[in-house]
Parts: C-alpha cells; structure tokens; sequence
C-alpha cells in the first residue's frame, strides 16, 4: 500500500487545480476518509470539500479496523470531545440511522478511553495551490 503524506496530496491537487484554471474549467472535489483530516479549499473556481470530523468519526466507526483506524478515531473523539462510549454511539446513529457501531468499534473504543483520548490535534493549516513545494 502506497501512503501519502499531506504534502503528497496537496502537490497533486494543486496540478489539478493548476490545470482546472488554466483551462477555465470549475470543478468541486470531495475527500472523505483519513485524507480528509489533512485538507481543506476553495477558491473561485475549483472547491475541494472535506468531510466534516463527526462524518468522519461514524465512517472510521463502522469500518473500525484495528490498526489501521485507531489512531484516527482517536483524535477524532479528542477533537469532537466525545468521552464516552455512548455519546459516539450517539453521533454514529445520526449519520446512520437504526444501525450501530459494530462489536469492533465497541471494542476499539473502549481500549481508547482506558488509555485516555491524545490532546486534539490543532488544525492543519489551508494547503496552498499556487506553487509546487518544490519550486522557488
């Protein structure tokens, strides 16, 4: 699995952009997933959407893989400031009604509260798209 990092991913958006304005082209992007807590834009011409953190936290919920989901569900919960297992459950049934988180999450989130939620991390700062990060 290939993983990119928040620079990565902002030197490919910003060619597409770059490429969206210079053929007068209006586009609207969404991300979704663990890409979407690294970025955010807009402009004029070309929006780039980005899921908001209580989306996120019911998606990451459901797909709930230990490993691969834990870190950001945890940041997630920090962020949101949800402290117990019931208030998540709570935003999970919001975004998907008559459905519960599966015995994973259950399992995953609790092993997060013992250890106690990470300090909310501080926003990323907006991506800029005028200049590739590796010209002058």
């Amino acid at each position: 699995m290939v993983s990119l990092t928040r620079g990565d991913m902002i030197d490919g958006l910003r060619d597409l952009v770059q490429r969206l304005h210079a053929r007068g082209s209006r586009a609207s992007i969404r991300i979704v997933g663990g890409a979407a807590m690294l970025l955010r834009y807009d402009d004029e011409t070309v929006s780039i959407w980005v899921a908001a953190p209580a989306s996120l936290l019911a998606m990451k919920l459901r797909a709930a893989r230990p490993g691969r989901d834990t870190d950001d569900i945890a940041a997630l919960l920090a962020i949101l400031q949800l402290t117990t297992v019931d208030e998540a459950e709570a935003l999970f049934e919001h975004y998907y009604p008559g459905e519960l988180p599966p015995d994973r999450a259950y399992r995953l989130m609790e092993r997060i509260f013992v250890a106690g939620l990470p300090d909310a991390p501080l926003p990323p700062s907006p991506p800029q798209f005028g200049q590739r990060r590796d010209e002058p």
